[in-house]
């Protein structure tokens, strides 16, 4: 099979553990860039927090953001498609989300928000370690009801993040059976978009616009909201240190994230053919 398209997870994948691309991960991607291939990233980040990354890739041309609730045509600068997120559905989980005192975050295709009270106190929800970016790339706002009740606001994607493992385990219990597709994510994360969303499903959806057999791409990635673009993929791969549900779904393993996972892919299986 000779595959035209890598679908990339960016975090714990392409990235490294300090967030950062090493140089030999922008190279093999513009090399591969440069003969023709796709290459996408695919992430649960919205496009502001691919800003510093893309201009590192001049040929690429789409990103999967919101792991698959919204796909940019980066060249044009404007969605390809998106889902929108169910209002109602999204006030009651703000709600749970204030019961429990857990760090909501509104996602749109461009932007996410979040509250301001949780600014340097990301530890308290587990997420400490994504201060630096956060800080960067948030829109913080004093309230961020404002945001869930302002209909103008095109929201595609919803995330909790809890205190306690717990809770999380409840939330899932609370929304059980509700219309969305619902992916643990960090230590006590929930990642939330709209039924039949998922980066599989993006995935699907460009392979079919550009013409590409979906079984002529590749998707690498490390957690469990990969999955569903792994099992897409004519080629599922997962790095070194993945959850076994990545594990177990892959056909290789590739090195870790800190070892230039998506160099190692692209070089193996497709610009060797």
């Amino acid at each position: 099979m000779k595959y035209q398209l890598l679908a990339t997870d960016l975090d714990g994948t392409l990235l490294n553990q300090n967030k950062e691309l090493t140089s030999a991960n922008k190279d093999m991607i513009n090399r591969a860039l440069d003969a023709g291939v796709t290459v996408v990233f695919s992430s649960g980040r919205c496009l502001e927090e691919m800003r510093d990354l893309i201009p590192c890739f001049p040929k690429m041309s789409y990103a999967i953001c919101l792991s698959g609730g919204c796909v940019f045509d980066l060249k044009e600068n404007r969605p390809l498609f998106e889902t929108p997120y169910d209002r109602k559905i999204l006030e009651a989980q703000y709600d749970f989300c204030r019961e429990k005192d857990a760090m909501g975050m509104i996602l749109t295709g461009r932007n996410l928000y979040l509250e301001e009270r949780f600014y340097g106190h990301l530890d308290l929800v587990n997420m400490g370690h994504y201060s630096r970016s956060y800080e960067k790339y948030v829109t913080w706002v004093p309230d961020l009801s404002k945001i869930v009740y302002d209909r103008t606001i095109p929201i595609d994607k919803f995330n909790f993040y809890f205190r306690k493992e717990g809770e999380r385990e409840e939330c899932f219990r609370v929304f059980e059976g509700a219309p969305l597709e619902m992916v643990k994510a960090e230590k006590t994360g929930i990642e939330c978009n709209p039924a039949g969303v998922s980066k599989g499903g993006a995935l699907r959806e460009l392979c079919r616009r550009l013409s590409i057999p979906v079984e002529a791409s590749v998707a690498i990635g490390d957690s469990d909201n990969d999955l569903s673009m792994l099992k897409a993929a004519g080629l599922p791969l997962a790095v070194a240190g993945s959850t076994q549900v990545i594990l177990d779904a892959a056909d290789f393993v590739t090195a870790d994230c800190d070892h230039d996972a998506v160099a190692e892919a692209l070089q193996r299986w497709i610009l060797k053919n």
